[in-house]
């Protein structure tokens, strides 16, 4: 969570320029934090694509984000990939039983035919979770910067 706390100097004449300009102030504050989260969206997906391991680079090529509008006045950040795979390769898996009709492979130079397999887990490779821890600091001060932005310009 981003606290952000402010000293706040008003010059104006009337209540209502003061609800005018508070008003304003909330419209800026949405405008730029949706501006500081589709950076910090790219910096985390870029991240991401560097941590990924990469076969195929498939996953790799599929880390995105988008920054989606949830209501009045909030927006929020979602960065991942739609590969199916995914959360197999960033938690990993556990001892699994493969069926297959009928599974072929090769095991100790020989060919071997088999309806199942038990296979043995995968271990986690984290790339969407440290990418997101990586640049934590930088989302609590863009996030700060937003709003002081925000306040300047009233």
């Amino acid at each position: 969570m981003v606290r952000v706390t402010a000293d706040v100097e008003w010059e104006g004449d009337t209540p209502a320029d003061l609800a005018r300009d508070l008003d304003r102030f909330g419209e800026l504050v949405v405008e730029e934090v949706n501006r500081a989260l589709e950076d910090l969206a790219l910096m985390v997906e870029r991240e991401a694509k560097q941590r990924a391991p990469v076969d195929t680079g498939t996953l790799r090529a599929s880390i995105g984000h988008v920054v989606e509008q949830i209501g009045a006045g909030f927006a929020r950040a979602v960065i991942g990939t739609n590969v199916e795979y995914a959360p197999e390769v960033e938690f990993g898996t556990g001892p699994h039983t493969i069926t297959g009709t009928p599974l072929r492979f090769t095991a100790d130079g020989e060919t071997v035919f088999a309806t199942t397999v038990q296979h043995p887990g995968t271990p986690a490779q984290p790339f969407l979770g440290p990418a997101l821890h990586a640049v934590e600091d930088d989302i609590n001060d863009r996030l700060r910067e937003a709003v002081r932005r925000a306040e300047r310009r009233v």
